[in-house]
């Protein structure tokens, strides 16, 4: 998971979350930077991690309110190439959900998204959390097509001039989604001054 929410401190945003079950039992946190064509990175801290030698943290996720999840599957295998699916202390019937919160800065306040207006859900691909804006995508490829690329062109052409181009990637995320990729949109941002 990618650190994109405004719950945790800002030097912090952009940081790289690893699930680790086999050896080190945690996440590791790491800062990472642009580098040329790639990029490069540090280990900025161990930022949960076990003694237990069944916890499994095998997902992490941003959740509505900016908070992360982990879902430990703490069992005492560790995957399907060293032991049979069959294997009989295989547990399927444990596991674990832990939230992790940072108490002195507030919560983010979820956006609307299940049945919210198709302007509000291209408004959500303003906001800096990357899975509020990956579920807003999600909703949108769920409504009907046309409308939604008809709503996303009109969205697109009232950006400011000075927009971050970013908006204009998620809105051919959208067209892309609906199955009607906008190409002229997708010309105008492969010429983009902007790499990303």
């Amino acid at each position: 998971e990618f650190m994109y929410s405004r719950h945790f401190p800002d030097d912090v945003q952009g940081d790289f979350l690893i699930c680790n079950s086999i050896g080190f039992l945690g996440i590791k946190q790491h800062k990472i930077w642009e580098d040329g064509a790639g990029y490069t990175g540090e280990l900025r801290q161990d930022m949960v991690y076990s003694d237990d030698p069944n916890f499994r943290p095998v997902d992490i996720e941003t959740a509505p309110d900016g908070s992360l999840y982990i879902i430990d599957w703490h069992n005492p295998l560790i995957g399907h190439m060293q032991h049979s699916a069959r294997d009989p202390n295989r547990d399927n019937d444990h596991g674990r959900i832990y939230r992790i919160t940072y108490p002195s800065r507030p919560l983010v306040k979820p956006a609307k998204i299940a049945g919210a207006a198709i302007t509000q859900l291209l408004d959500n691909l303003k906001l800096h959390e990357y899975r509020s804006r990956y579920r807003t995508r999600r909703e949108l490829r769920g409504r009907d097509a046309d409308t939604v690329v008809k709503a996303t062109r009109a969205w697109v052409k009232n950006l400011p001039k000075d927009a971050d181009e970013r908006l204009k990637l998620e809105a051919l995320w959208v067209t892309w989604g609906a199955g009607q990729t906008d190409v002229a949109l997708l010309k105008q941002l492969l010429g983009s001054g902007d790499h990303r």
